[in-house]
């Protein structure tokens, strides 16, 4: 990933191809700390903590589409088999803000614009179906093990429970 700023915005460009502009932070690290904080205290009203993974076959193939595909761009980033490339590895253990379906679908909407996340990865929209079978399709790869997969970062990450 390469970074440029310019004036107040940051461009950053992954192995992909994908770029993204976003409004430039001092410390980007410290400002996703923040942001993941803020969504881990403040889940969205409309979701629960008892929010549980859809299973069902067709939920699980409708968030892999959604997943793999070009609108929101999640497999340009995180790798076709969620092992990390720009973004993290979602099938390991250890996770920035949190290894619940609602932690993971408040991630997804909220983005980590700092490091280069739109929110739902392209900044378009997803609705809650969408969001909850994204985020049950995720969790449903976790311990896949993809070869080469990107290693966590034992100073941001946190171990899932």
């Amino acid at each position: 990933m390469s970074t440029r700023s310019y004036w107040r915005m940051t461009v950053l460009v992954c192995a992909a191809g994908v770029a993204a502009a976003v409004p430039f932070a001092a410390d980007p690290i410290a400002a996703d700390e923040r942001q993941a904080g803020a969504r881990q205290a403040a889940p969205p009203a409309s979701r629960g903590a008892s929010l549980k993974p859809l299973t069902d076959a067709a939920s699980l193939a409708q968030g892999r589409a959604l997943y793999e595909g070009q609108t929101y761009m999640c497999a340009n980033c995180h790798r076709p088999d969620l092992g990390g490339l720009v973004g993290p590895n979602l099938v390991d253990d250890f996770w920035t803000s949190g290894c619940s379906v609602t932690d993971v679908m408040t991630a997804t909407e909220k983005g980590f614009p700092a490091r280069g996340m739109m929110p739902f990865g392209s900044g378009k929209p997803m609705t809650s179906q969408q969001l909850h079978q994204l985020a049950s399709y995720i969790l449903s790869k976790r311990g896949s093990a993809p070869a080469n997969a990107k290693t966590h970062d034992p100073a941001r990450d946190k171990p899932c429970k």
